[in-house]
């Protein structure tokens, strides 16, 4: 963990919040405007303090979940406190908890689904589940395509809406440690459980190796020597029965192309893809782009 206050705090939430506005993460990621309105606040001085403060993930890069889990249960403390007293949250006021109060905040952990097709036999469902602290320590969704044959995990309630029962819950919390790979088996050994898909969707890390000092930097030599630092990376995975081949284009996190793993994915009929993309300021992308050259490393690479 790292501390950064004042104007390190700024400049770092500032360089991050214009590279996920950069990034335009899709839905197969966390919420972007939500992580947004998270480091908005990261900027923002609190009550009874002089200077904006923030820890920061050395794992991600990103805001450690001890700030988001301090900053919702004082987003629940302000909303009660205007509900008691007849006045409405407003992302407009000036005022640091009626603000706190409306904004969209990311969720620590949250899981939900949407009934995709039902028949005779059991209802197709896709499940998102994010989570702040993902693989890698990053914040990541993963997204299932599921059917569950028992009832016992999924349902539709009297609204005709999906509905994520206690038994997933906590299998999610299991499946959703690790990769798209691990999550598929996790999952695919429940019975009556079938699962068509599994996506990862991670963003993160962000190396800004100059603010914060991290284990898992694989830029950080690149970065060091550049006046403009700072490259935020997406990770997708995939793993499935309609997934053509494993393949791997992440340079930096090796696919597990073993002959357990391969003969693994044979025998349950799924195969594994993984990318990753970059997104960095202007300055830095000539530069950036040549050293993944010298790498042998073809990314896309985007700064705008």
């Amino acid at each position: 963990m790292v501390d950064l206050a004042g104007e390190a705090a700024v400049g770092w939430a500032s360089m991050l919040s214009g590279l996920i506005r950069v990034a335009r993460p899709g839905a197969l990621y966390p919420d972007a405007a939500r992580v947004l309105a998270l480091l908005e606040f990261c900027t923002r001085v609190a009550p009874k303090k002089t200077r904006a403060e923030v820890t920061v993930s050395g794992l991600s890069g990103l805001p450690a979940a001890a700030v988001l889990e301090r900053l919702t249960a004082m987003q629940q403390v302000a909303a009660q406190y205007l509900r008691d007293h007849g006045a409405r949250p407003s992302r407009a006021s000036s005022g640091w908890s009626t603000t706190l109060a409306a904004a969209p905040l990311p969720p620590l952990v949250s899981s939900h689904a949407r009934l995709v097709s039902k028949g005779r036999g059991p209802g197709r469902f896709l499940v998102t589940s994010d989570r702040w602290v993902g693989a890698a320590g990053c914040p990541a969704r993963y997204t299932f395509h599921l059917s569950d044959a028992t009832g016992r995990y999924l349902g539709v309630d009297k609204a005709e809406q999906a509905v994520v029962k206690e038994p997933l819950r906590r299998a999610l919390e299991v499946a959703c440690r690790e990769d798209a790979e691990q999550a598929y088996l996790q999952l695919g050994a429940i019975d009556g459980v079938q699962v068509g898909e599994v996506v990862m969707g991670q963003l993160g890390p962000f190396e800004a190796p100059k603010r914060v000092a991290s284990p898992r930097a694989p830029l950080k030599a690149f970065l060091d020597a550049q006046p403009v630092t700072g490259v935020l990376h997406l990770v997708l995975e995939r793993a499935g029965s309609d997934v053509a081949a494993d393949v791997s284009l992440d340079p930096f996190a090796p696919l597990d192309l073993g002959p357990d793993a391969l003969r693994r994915r044979a025998t349950l009929g799924f195969h594994v893809s993984r990318e990753r993309r970059l997104c960095c300021p202007a300055e830095l992308h000539a530069p950036l782009q040549a050293h993944l050259r010298a790498l042998g490393a073809s990314l896309v690479v985007r700064c705008r």
